[in-house]
């Protein structure tokens, strides 16, 4: 027998299916840590943010950037969730990091589960 102590699967406000189907909240209270890759979406989902509106006005309200808030979206989902976006400049990891402050409420959440997929 082996103990699973990660799960890594793609995870984004774009990609729920982790999400929807429970195994978030499973890792959470199995106190297994979930790797999210591809976070903001990968290539193409990291250009969508910038062109749907309701993300736009919830960076807005969050004094943050719309790639700051769909890694804080992922945060505020579960304690156990990493996120791992890719970075190739210091600024912008620096920017993700800075997302780790940022609280959403469960009406953000709701509103940010309803984008088209």
């Amino acid at each position: 027998m082996v103990d699973v102590v990660s799960v890594q699967n793609r995870c984004s406000l774009f990609e729920t299916t982790s999400i929807v189907s429970g195994l978030v909240q499973h890792c959470e209270r199995a106190r297994i840590l979930f790797i999210a890759y591809s976070p903001l979406g990968g290539r193409r989902g990291h250009q969508r943010l910038l062109e749907l509106p309701q993300p736009k006005a919830l960076a807005e309200k969050h004094s943050c950037s719309v790639h700051q808030l769909g890694l804080a979206f992922l945060l505020n989902l579960s304690r156990n969730l990493l996120p791992i976006p890719g970075s190739r400049n210091p600024d912008r990891t620096i920017a993700n990091v800075e997302a780790t402050g940022i609280t959403l409420s469960d009406a953000d959440l709701r509103m940010l589960f309803t984008l088209p997929k």
